[in-house]
């Protein structure tokens, strides 16, 4: 069978000079892509296991697959889809980078469109990735390249809605390719329509992380280790794991959220300064978590922004830049 999985926005070591796509200029997104691949294929950075890069909850569980499914007597491909680097194998070799397909992050492919209107720009970058040769010559550089090369296997994606946007064309294609459609299954909480893949959606909600533990972060992928050590050494079916999916749903326990007061901007940018005037080496993760345990509400998208353009302004201070 093959697994493809997410990579994740944490790494193991130091980004390469260059290689963060905030600095790719580039008049549109053919031009920002072209610009992008000419710092990776240039940059003299030390190359790295793909599977060693990544880093946090999620990739922990990632790097678990392959033994999971060896004992459950499957075996199984891990591949990875990247913004930076597109389809790539856990043993490929890449560089430390920093690139994204979700639109509130400094290092977004999206910036080249308004990310506000179809999620164009998330497609298109993808597709540009698959054309690209990548750091493996000769493998798969696409999901339906994979289903091509292995028709009869199983083909279980896991992934965020935000990529799953981003690749839904290629995994159409993969689904028309595959010997039986009953192979694809998708594992994505919280997304309940992928225009033409529905039907291959497995019915997932947030309730099933009182179920799995940990984050609701990692709720997917660890739904997928679920999938490999209950398999009973068959590889998964759409129909066998769409009424496995089903019946935990429907027997999960209702969600308690806790009710916490709105902050305007003043009151969340007000926070932020007096939280890393006590300790300015906080995270925006450690210091959203407190805001939040105190009772307080505010997305984590918005808090990230602002966050960041705190955080700007304070090292531009202690700079004299604008001085």
């Amino acid at each position: 069978m093959n697994i493809v999985v997410t990579c994740t926005k944490r790494k193991r070591f130091p980004l390469a000079p260059g290689l963060q796509m905030r600095e790719v200029q580039g008049t549109d997104i053919g031009t920002g892509f072209a610009a992008w691949i000419e710092r990776l294929s240039t940059s003299e950075a030390e190359t790295v296991l793909a599977r060693n890069l990544y880093a946090g909850e999620h990739w922990s569980i990632v790097r678990s697959l392959e033994d999971i499914a060896a004992s459950s007597e499957l075996e199984a491909t891990v591949w990875i889809c990247s913004a930076g680097y597109g389809l790539i194998g856990l043993d490929s070799r890449i560089k430390p980078y920093s690139a994204t397909f979700a639109s509130n992050h400094a290092d977004t492919v999206c910036k080249w469109r308004d990310v506000h209107t179809d999620g164009t720009s998330r497609s298109s970058w993808w597709d540009l990735q698959t054309m690209w040769p990548g750091p493996d010559v000769g493998r798969p550089r696409s999901i339906a390249a994979i289903a091509a090369a292995y028709p009869a296997s199983s083909l279980l994606i896991i992934a965020s809605h935000t990529y799953l946007r981003a690749m839904a064309e290629d995994i159409r294609r993969a689904a028309g390719t595959l010997c039986d459609s009953d192979l694809l299954c998708i594992i994505s909480s919280g997304t309940k329509h992928l225009l033409g893949l529905d039907t291959h959606l497995l019915p997932s909600t947030a309730a099933l992380q009182a179920e799995q533990g940990g984050s609701l972060r990692s709720l997917n992928i660890r739904l997928g280790r679920n999938v490999l050590s209950e398999s009973g050494g068959e590889p998964p079916r759409l129909s066998l794991l769409r009424a496995f999916f089903a019946e935990r749903v429907a027997t999960a326990p209702p969600i308690v959220r806790p009710q916490r007061e709105p902050m305007t901007d003043d009151q969340v940018q007000t926070y932020i300064v007096n939280g890393l005037g006590q300790d300015p080496t906080l995270s925006w993760t450690a210091l959203l978590r407190r805001l939040r345990t105190s009772g307080l509400a505010c997305r984590q998208e918005r808090f990230a922004s602002l966050f960041r353009s705190i955080k700007t302004r304070i090292v531009q201070s202690q700079s004299g830049v604008g001085a």
